[in-house]
């Protein structure tokens, strides 16, 4: 079904029994990252490394590290965290990466 308006929408969650108020907003706002996430995939499916991957995900995405971490392969949950605190610092030294990133 194709929704072309949030009235619509508000319409389509009665019928079906949602709360217009609460469970509309959630659901764009999850078509929004979900929209935000193929478009940050497809951005970086030339990227080499994944640590601008990960920084990505996470500075853009609003995707939180434990998530990010599982997705990665990484047994705890401070690895995203530490490839986010490792890329800042590089980006402090390398103009391109910085200007990349930017």
């Amino acid at each position: 079904m194709i929704l072309s308006s949030r009235e619509l929408l508000a319409k389509a969650a009665a019928l079906g029994g949602l709360r217009p108020d609460r469970d509309t907003a959630n659901w764009f706002l999850c078509q929004q990252l979900e929209q935000h996430r193929a478009w940050s995939e497809q951005l970086l499916a030339t990227e080499a490394g994944d640590h601008i991957k990960i920084w990505s995900r996470v500075k853009f995405g609003v995707e939180r590290g434990v998530d990010v971490d599982r997705g990665f392969g990484y047994k705890t949950s401070s690895g995203v965290g530490q490839v986010i605190k490792r890329l800042k610092k590089e980006m402090t030294e390398n103009e391109k990466l910085c200007s990349k990133l930017n």
